[in-house]
């Protein structure tokens, strides 16, 4: 269940990540990556059940940066059916389970911010 978050658009930022060195890039990236790597581990409130959460999935998120983009996934062999875009069974979409691509478009406007925000403090 794997998801890229690739910079476009912005060109002022992608030539300031340019001027980076090839490891502080990867360190901005990986910033805006565990933002939202973050966001997808808070589970929704629990429905009155017997099952115990084993947080399994809280902690398989794993982000992976490169220069101008960053990969969100989790190979947790249920992910897809918890929090797929595609493949989210109909019962965790009605107990609140939020989807990787939506949460990423959701936090793209504060990725970009906290990216340009990184990158300016290390180019001053």
């Amino acid at each position: 269940m794997p998801d890229t978050i690739t910079i476009k658009g912005e060109k002022e930022l992608l030539a300031k990540l340019n001027k980076l060195s090839k490891l502080d890039a990867k360190d901005v990236m990986r910033s805006g990556g565990l933002n939202i790597s973050g966001k997808m581990q808070i589970y929704p409130p629990q429905p009155p059940t017997t099952y115990q959460r084993t947080n399994q999935l809280r902690d398989n998120w794993k982000v992976t940066p490169k220069r101008t983009e960053v990969k969100i996934e989790n190979r947790t062999s249920y992910a897809g059916y918890v929090q797929g875009d595609d493949t989210q069974a109909y019962v965790h979409k009605l107990t609140g389970w939020q989807t990787l691509r939506k949460t990423a478009e959701q936090s793209l406007d504060e990725f970009v911010k906290l990216l340009k925000k990184q990158v300016d403090r290390i180019l001053a």
